[in-house]
């Protein structure tokens, strides 16, 4: 259990931080998109918005489950469980829109 945890502080910064200094870097190196671009907008909400889940939501659920599944909380680990979920589901969606704005160029005429 405690290996997700520390797996998910070892591999998902460091992506998030690639995938964010990629955007910044097409944006830089283009002469078509700008930063005021919606796409460009939302794709920078989007690393920022999954950050802050990660570290504000994520990290703390895992460390209540990490918790109650060594305490043999079988209760507490299904509420962990159910929260991880509903928080998933959150990064999910908001992952999904921000891929359908970089594809369809979304705000850009």
């Amino acid at each position: 259990m405690e290996v997700f945890g520390k797996m998910g502080k070892l591999y998902f910064p460091p992506a998030a931080i690639v995938i964010l200094v990629t955007g910044i870097l097409m944006v830089v190196d283009s002469d078509v998109w700008e930063f005021e671009d919606s796409f460009v907008v939302i794709g920078i909400v989007a690393v920022i918005a999954g950050a802050f889940l990660g570290i504000k939501v994520f990290d703390p659920i895992a460390q209540s489950a990490i918790s109650a599944h060594t305490e043999a909380d079988k209760g507490a680990v299904r509420r962990a469980y159910r929260r991880f979920s509903r928080y998933g589901l959150l990064d999910i969606a908001i992952l999904v829109f921000a891929i359908y704005a970089m594809v369809v160029k979304l705000g850009v005429t």
